[in-house]
């Protein structure tokens, strides 16, 4: 086993750090290194992280979990801190899944809690004596939050039922089957017949092929600029059961009427 330990300096190099900034700072700080750790595998809870023996004219301590933990969680922790530290916004094209949406966020809003002169130092020691020094900036937070902010676009699909339909702003919303979110669909003065002919049937399931715009960070999309819209008939229950007949177990132990009626809930939720 292993301990997630290492070195924090909060303005290095500074001749002192406000009082009211310190606090803002090891608050944010903390809540971003605990989220970290979470993400490496170690379930941290507030109060877990301890610092000790205070050092430098500037803030500077040792930090400590209080509980040990294996070693490759250690090792998934401190390249954390090494991929936020050396962020330039154009190095890679997304953000590694392993970073949750919340780690993302609080190091976000540790920039704002910082002047463009001020950094973090983390000092990773990893069972040794001598740190490993890595440095978090409010410029690298920047271009954090200007990736995320960046359209995050593909070719592909989408399916769900037709909701609120504006036809004076060019676009209609979508409701997801798969997310139930709701998306809205843009489209082109060409395809407004196919619109206005989905339209003519509220229980219809679509297919919606475009340009999609999504979240960077859960990866929902948000937006359609629409090429093409198929419609689907729903199914009647005889049709359904047909084919839920031809496939035993396909909606395990629920009878067809049932299942029907619950999912048609589900859709108008």
């Amino acid at each position: 086993m292993a301990r997630l330990k290492f070195k924090l300096e909060i303005n290095p190099g500074g001749h002192g750090v406000r009082l009211d900034k310190l606090g803002k700072i090891s608050n944010v700080a903390e809540r971003f290194l605990r989220n970290l750790a979470d993400d490496a595998g170690a379930k941290l809870s507030i109060g877990d992280l301890v610092a000790s023996n205070f050092y430098d004219s500037s803030f500077g301590s040792t930090v400590e979990a209080i509980t040990d933990v294996p070693p490759d969680v250690v090792a998934t922790f401190d390249s954390g801190i090494e991929f936020f530290s050396h962020f330039d916004g154009e190095t890679l094209k997304d953000i590694p899944t392993k970073f949750t949406k919340r780690t993302i966020q609080s190091f976000v809003a540790l920039g704002d809690e910082m002047e463009s002169d001020e950094a973090i130092r983390i000092g990773l020691l990893n069972g040794g004596v001598e740190p490993r020094w890595e440095k978090l900036t409010k410029a690298s937070t920047v271009l954090m939050r200007n990736f995320l902010d960046e359209p995050y676009q593909y070719r592909g699909a989408l399916q769900g039922r037709l909701g609120t339909w504006y036809k004076e702003s060019g676009y209609f919303n979508l409701k997801e089957i798969a997310s139930h979110q709701i998306i809205k669909c843009h489209y082109n003065a060409g395809i407004y017949d196919t619109v206005y002919s989905a339209f003519k049937d509220k229980d219809a399931v679509v297919h919606i092929i475009g340009m999609i715009t999504a979240d960077r960070l859960s990866g929902e999309p948000t937006d359609v600029n629409v090429d093409a819209v198929k419609i689907y008939p729903r199914l009647s229950d005889d049709e359904f059961n047909a084919i839920a007949g031809s496939v035993p177990g396909i909606i395990g132990d629920e009878d067809v009427v049932g299942y029907l009626d619950r999912t048609r809930r589900d859709a108008d939720d």
